[in-house]
């Protein structure tokens, strides 16, 4: 005998296609869940936590609350599903190394910041694409276009040698403060 009170099962709504069923978010770009096969799909449900288990092999562990979510598809995809912030601690080193591409997109401010020494390796060109580039640095800049003969930038405040006057010739386009 199976217990349904006003003819709904006593088991979570996704064990069954209930109206009262999770309505899973994602973010732009993220694969809509699997829908479960309400026969072959184990649901657990407990203390405002939905665990499913699909007969595809995917995991999916919501909370039920916020709709944060952790999932891993069928084909091994992770991923993480978060409504409200999302932070990493990490005592020791971290290391993430991607076999294709990496992106990284934010509607906000985006801030590096570290006590030691910030190093961008590059097989191939850096790009930087923005309004305006300010570069502060208490001991100085160096740019090495590849000869190696690092000068200083002609500045507007710069006087001429032959003239005595401000420097005609003065950067437009790389500006720098004395």
């Amino acid at each position: 005998m199976h217990y349904c009170p006003d003819g709904k099962p006593n088991l979570p709504h996704e064990a069954w296609g209930g109206p009262d069923s999770i309505e899973h978010k994602r973010g732009e770009g993220i694969p809509a869940p699997s829908t479960p096969v309400v026969t072959k799909h184990n649901t657990f449900e407990q203390n405002g936590a939905l665990i499913e288990l699909g007969e595809d092999n995917s995991i999916r562990v919501t909370q039920e609350k916020s709709g944060t979510a952790i999932e891993i598809t069928a084909g091994g995809r992770i991923l993480l599903h978060s409504q409200v912030d999302w932070q990493v601690n990490v005592v020791g080193n971290a290391n993430i190394v991607v076999g294709g591409n990496t992106s990284i997109e934010t509607s906000g401010d985006t801030i590096v910041k570290t006590t030691g020494t910030t190093t961008v390796n590059s097989g191939d060109n850096v790009n930087v694409n923005c309004a305006t580039a300010n570069v502060k640095a208490t001991g100085g800049i160096n740019l090495d276009g590849g000869s190696g003969g690092v000068k200083g930038i002609v500045q507007g405040h710069c006087i001429c040698a032959i003239t005595g006057k401000p420097h005609p010739h003065i950067s437009f386009t790389v500006k720098g403060s004395k």
